[in-house]
């Protein structure tokens, strides 16, 4: 009877070690599942935070590359408006009479080609189709005669013509500054 209780023992501990295998393999079974959840979600989170931070630097790239046509701009821009300057104090209304006339002369066309270069150069910082190009294009043809041709009679005229171009700087200046300050990449190019 003993040997029987001890068979009967041993069977009750075979049976508690085979039911505890089960169990441990289904707490196996469940935690290499939720590995699996876990690693999907963590590669889902990865996959957001990438495109996220990818899409901010493209950001940030775009509106530094706006930064730079913006200091461009400016530097044309305030050297058109010297030379606009030079013509109209220096060559236009002449107060000092050591000038020569061929001194003027030579003085306006080196000028002149100064301001042709700094107009070509800002024209080509926009689209032949965009409305800011139209006006400079304008301002110019309005300008650039009265400048070259000196005639007093005209002062308000080209006063009046190089004040709308000023407007007209001063709102393509506040418009780029605003789309870097909001990282604004609709339109890349102004």
């Amino acid at each position: 009877m003993k040997e029987s209780r001890n068979s009967t023992d041993e069977n009750i501990n075979q049976n508690v070690v085979n039911m505890n295998c089960d169990q441990t393999n289904n707490i196996f079974d469940y935690g290499e599942l939720a590995i699996g959840i876990g690693t999907f979600v963590l590669g889902i989170a990865v996959a957001i935070a990438t495109w996220y931070n990818a899409s901010k630097d493209r950001k940030v790239h775009i509106s530094d590359k706006q930064q730079d046509w913006l200091i461009q701009f400016r530097e044309i821009t305030s050297n058109l408006i010297g030379i606009q300057n030079q013509l109209f104090y220096k060559y236009w209304s002449i107060i000092d009479t050591n000038i020569t006339t061929d001194e003027i002369v030579r003085g306006r066309q080196d000028l002149g080609h100064e301001l042709e270069k700094y107009q070509a150069q800002l024209l080509l910082m926009f689209d032949s189709n965009d409305k800011i190009y139209k006006k400079f294009v304008s301002h110019f043809a309005i300008i650039n005669p009265i400048l070259f041709k000196g005639a007093l009679s005209e002062e308000n005229l080209l006063i009046g013509a190089r004040n709308k171009m000023f407007d007209d700087i001063h709102q393509t200046i506040k418009k780029q500054k605003k789309r870097i300050a909001n990282l604004n990449t609709k339109n890349p190019l102004i």
